[in-house]
Order: structure tokens, then C-alpha cells, then sequence
């Protein structure tokens, strides 16, 4: 017995039709299909667009519905391509949560709330860095130390930088570094750092 393996005329297969819907959700308006809108067949749109309940509609047919019409396009986009927004405020996650329990899409609730964690946690984490750094700077200390030249002429460069290497060497000082240039009269620069001994160099008179 052979097989005559043959091909179907595609007139005669069902074409599935999808439907175009048009909506307004609290005044925005928004066009998509009926297979986006039943994604999720326990949710509250798959429900209203069955086709077994009668929907609320506009003046120019389209259904309505009372919600905010911008927090519906993340519910809407979710729904055509799983996209979850994201978002840098826990307060704009929590406007589309809303969105997600009022039209029982739980799936998109359980993908909100991750964003929220790992929000709160990322928030969490550069609040602490930022405590740390406050509390070290607040641990330092600013020095104005006098450097004079000799037979007390102003310092000169080289003598600025020989006066700064000795007060890093020998000053006890943790980290310590320049933070401006010398001052008008070539006397004095500031030094920060966290001093593990006094700094005496501006009444030492040194001449280096």
C-alpha cells in the first residue's frame, strides 16, 4: 500500500481573525488586538473582552476604561512583548503594582515587586557608601602650614615641595596631600589628612 502525501488548499484551513480593539482608558486611547488583552486568562481584561459581559463604551465605540490612562501603556506593553519598565523611583514601580493588582495580572505583580527589591537594595547600598565617605572626610582635619624660604624670603617651588614631602614623611599624616596652591605670599599651604601627631612646622621656623 503506498501514501500519496498530498497538500492542504489553504482556503480550507480556519483562518484565526484577531479582532482590532480600540480603548479608552481614562481619556488616552490606545489600539491593539483581542489575543494581546486575553494573555492571561484569569486577569480582569481577559474577562471583560471573552465576549461573555457586556463592556462600557464611548461615543465613538470604544470601550472604556476608568483607570489612568498613562500607567496603562506599561500594562499594555507588558502584555505584548513581557517588557517591564524601569524604572530609578520605587514610587513609579509602585503606580504600575497598582495597575497590575487592579487588572489581576499577577505575573506582572511578582516582576514589579523584584524591581522594587533590588530598587531598594541598590538604594540602600549607595546610601551607605555615601554615609562612609561623609564620615571619613568628617574624620579629617585641615592644616595651614607656614613654609619659609631662606634668610625668610618667600618659599620658593622646590622649597614648596620639599616642605610638603617632609610634613608627609614626618608629620604624621594619613593620606595627606595639597588641596590648593601656595598662598599670595609663598608662605603658607593647606594640607588635609587624618594627623596621627600635631604639626608644628609653621612655628618651627624650618628652612629647608
Amino acid at each position: 500500500m503506498s501514501l500519496k502525501r498530498t497538500m492542504s488548499d489553504p482556503s480550507s484551513v480556519p483562518q484565526t481573525v484577531e479582532r482590532k480593539i480600540h480603548l479608552n482608558v481614562g481619556g488616552t486611547r490606545y489600539i491593539t488586538t483581542d489575543s494581546t488583552l486575553l494573555q492571561c486568562p484569569e486577569s480582569m481584561l481577559a474577562a471583560m473582552f471573552s465576549g461573555r459581559f457586556p463592556v462600557p463604551t464611548d461615543a465613538e465605540g470604544a470601550v472604556f476604561i476608568d483607570r489612568d490612562g498613562s500607567r496603562f501603556r506599561h500594562v499594555l506593553n507588558w502584555l505584548r512583548s513581557g517588557t517591564v519598565p524601569s524604572f530609578d523611583s520605587v514610587w513609579r514601580y509602585e503606580e504600575v503594582l497598582e495597575e497590575a493588582s487592579y487588572y489581576a495580572l499577577q505575573d506582572l505583580e511578582t516582576l514589579i515587586l523584584e524591581k522594587i527589591e533590588a530598587l531598594q537594595e541598590e538604594q540602600a547600598r549607595q546610601q551607605k557608601e555615601q554615609e562612609e565617605i561623609k564620615q571619613k572626610l568628617s574624620q579629617q582635619q585641615q592644616y595651614q602650614v607656614m613654609v619659609v624660604g631662606k634668610n625668610g624670603q618667600p618659599a620658593t617651588p622646590n622649597t614648596v615641595a620639599s616642605a610638603m614631602r617632609a610634613m608627609q614623611e614626618n608629620g604624621g599624616m594619613e593620606n595627606g596631600m595639597a588641596t590648593g596652591m601656595v598662598s599670595p605670599n609663598g608662605r603658607s599651604i593647606a594640607m588635609t589628612g587624618t594627623a596621627h601627631s600635631p604639626l608644628n612646622f609653621a612655628d618651627d621656623g624650618m628652612d629647608f
